[in-house]
C-alpha cells in the first residue's frame, strides 16, 4: 500500500485489459473478488505472481460461473455525449437476491478460480477458506438455474 515500506512486492502490477484466460486455465488459482455484477458474473483480480509472492502481479478478468445461470441485473452504462441516458430496465425476478447472496459471501474476499480449458470467461469459483463452490450454493438456495450447456462446455 501507500504506507508500506519499499521492498520486494511493495509495488503490485495489475493487467487491467487484454488478459488471456486460456493461459490461466488448468490448476486452481487464487483471486480476489473485486465486483459482483449479478449472481453468476464476477470481476476478479487473479494472482499471477510467483508462488513466494503471489500478490506481486495480478490480472483483472470477468468470470461467469460454470454450470449456473442467475437472473440478470441490467446495467446502464455511462451517458454518451452528455445526453441523459434512459433509466435502466428493472432487474429480473430474484436477481437482486442472487447478487446479494454472492456479495455477502465473496465480495473483497479471496477465492479459488479454475478457468475452463477452452478459454473464454467461464470458470468454477470456490471460497478459499471453506472450499464451498459458489455455483452449488446458488443452486442449493434456488437462486440460479442449472445451465447444462455451460457445464459441458467448461468440462472442469
Amino acid at each position: 500500500g501507500a504506507h508500506a515500506r519499499a521492498g520486494p512486492g511493495a509495488i503490485r502490477t495489475v493487467a487491467w485489459t487484454g488478459v488471456d484466460t486460456a493461459s490461466l486455465a488448468g490448476a486452481p488459482r487464487r483471486a480476489l473478488v473485486e465486483h459482483v455484477r449479478d449472481g453468476s458474473t464476477l470481476r476478479l483480480l487473479v494472482f499471477t505472481g510467483p508462488d513466494a509472492r503471489p500478490h506481486e502481479a495480478m490480472a483483472a478478468c470477468v468470470v461467469r460461473l460454470a454450470g449456473v445461470r442467475c437472473p440478470r441485473v441490467p446495467f446502464a452504462g455511462p451517458p454518451k455525449d452528455g445526453a441523459t441516458p434512459p433509466p435502466p430496465a428493472p432487474p429480473e425476478p430474484f436477481a437482486l437476491q442472487a447478487k446479494h447472496f454472492v456479495e455477502t459471501r465473496l465480495l473483497h474476499r479471496e477465492v479459488l478460480v479454475t478457468f475452463a480449458a477452452g478459454g473464454g470467461d467461464v470458470g468454477d469459483v470456490a471460497h478459499a477458506a471453506s472450499g464451498q463452490r459458489v455455483a452449488v450454493a446458488l443452486l442449493r438456495e434456488g437462486l440460479g438455474k442449472l445451465d447444462e450447456r455451460a457445464v459441458a462446455a467448461a468440462a472442469l
